[in-house]
C-alpha cells in the first residue's frame, strides 16, 4: 500500500467509495442522509486540478484505490 495524490484515472473508484459511505450513513440515519454524494465526475476533476484542495488516495500494489482523503489548504 502507498499514499499518493489522486489522479483523474482514480475518479470512478473515488466515486464508488463515496457512494458506499453515503449508503452506510443513509442506512443508519435515513432521516439525515441521502443515498448519494454531492460529488460527480466533473466536481472531482475540478478538485484534483486545484492545488489548494488536494485529494490523497491509498492504493494497493496494483495501484487500485482503496481509500481517499480530501484536504483543504
Amino acid at each position: 500500500m502507498k499514499i499518493r495524490g489522486a489522479q483523474k484515472k482514480d475518479i470512478p473508484k473515488i466515486l464508488n467509495l463515496l457512494n458506499q459511505v453515503a449508503n452506510v450513513h443513509a442506512d443508519i440515519r435515513p432521516d439525515l442522509f441521502l443515498r448519494s454524494t454531492k460529488y460527480n465526475e466533473a466536481a472531482l476533476s475540478e478538485i484534483i486540478d486545484d492545488s489548494n484542495r488536494p485529494i490523497f488516495v491509498c492504493v494497493d500494489n496494483d495501484d487500485v484505490v482503496m481509500g481517499y482523503g480530501f484536504c483543504i489548504l
